[in-house]
């Protein structure tokens, strides 16, 4: 798998023939020239994740893109007369035999007065995980428990909208959740929805092998939103891989 960071957290995800772009937001201009992009991923419709002239470009590039998204980010782009696949939590879909699957609802609360909007987490051939704008895990379905023993998370992160999720879907409440196993994970690192300290928990419960820090374009030093997360995070044997603007890696 190769991963492209084109900035904050927009990347480019190459596996198995398939190029899958995620998060074309306004924070970020080098996806603007991207080719041959299979599919677009976008988690939510905020512009730093949904930048509408951003997504404009890449689709001129790339006429036979299909975007995948949920509802709420849907309704933004058929206002613009943009075609799109809904995707809800629990469901999948497949590019050139990639399997991608959606998990989550709800974008992290930034504040009561704010209305919270609809947030997907994208896993990513079952080895790579990019969750948005909240502290949503991955979950097995009914089918893959039965395959394989349970697990448990040791607490449950901040913001995670578990009342929601428990009431309807008992394996997403992470007290008495079947996590999936994450092999990478984009980890944001700052924003408004979230403290530094959420976020290092977070990864250190999903107990990734690589985090790629993400969701930094507002520091004017990204390093001072990795530095915490490698303090406690690569002690636990979770490196952290920073990839800078423009940057590819094998993973």
């Amino acid at each position: 798998m190769y991963i492209t960071k084109f900035g904050h957290s927009c990347l480019l995800v190459e596996e198995g023939g398939a190029r899958i772009l995620i998060d074309p937001g306004s924070y970020s201009t080098m996806q603007n020239d991207v080719r041959n992009v299979d599919v677009i991923l976008i988690t939510h419709e905020h512009q730093d994740h949904l930048d509408l002239e951003s997504l404009k470009m890449i689709l001129s590039n790339n006429p036979e893109a299909k975007i995948v998204t949920n509802d709420g980010a849907g309704k933004m782009l058929a206002g613009e007369g943009i075609e799109y696949q809904e995707i809800k939590d629990g469901e999948s879909t497949a590019i050139k035999n990639i399997p991608i699957e959606a998990f989550g609802r709800d974008h992290a609360m930034i504040h009561s007065t704010i209305p919270v909007i609809r947030n997907t987490g994208f896993f990513i051939a079952k080895r790579f995980f990019y969750p948005g704008d909240a502290f949503v895990r991955p979950y097995m379905t009914e089918t893959e428990t039965a395959k394989e023993p349970p697990a448990t998370y040791e607490r449950t992160v901040a913001h995670m909208p578990l009342s929601d999720y428990a009431r309807d879907n008992p394996f997403l409440n992470a007290k008495v959740g079947l996590p999936k196993p994450v092999e990478i994970l984009a980890l944001p690192v700052t924003a408004p929805w979230m403290r530094s300290a959420e976020a290092v928990d977070y990864a250190a419960e999903l107990k990734p092998k690589i985090c790629i820090p993400v969701h930094d374009g507002m520091l004017k030093n990204p390093d001072t939103g990795h530095r915490l997360a490698k303090q406690i995070l690569e002690p636990m044997g979770i490196e952290i891989r920073v990839l800078e603007p423009g940057q590819q890696g094998k993973f």
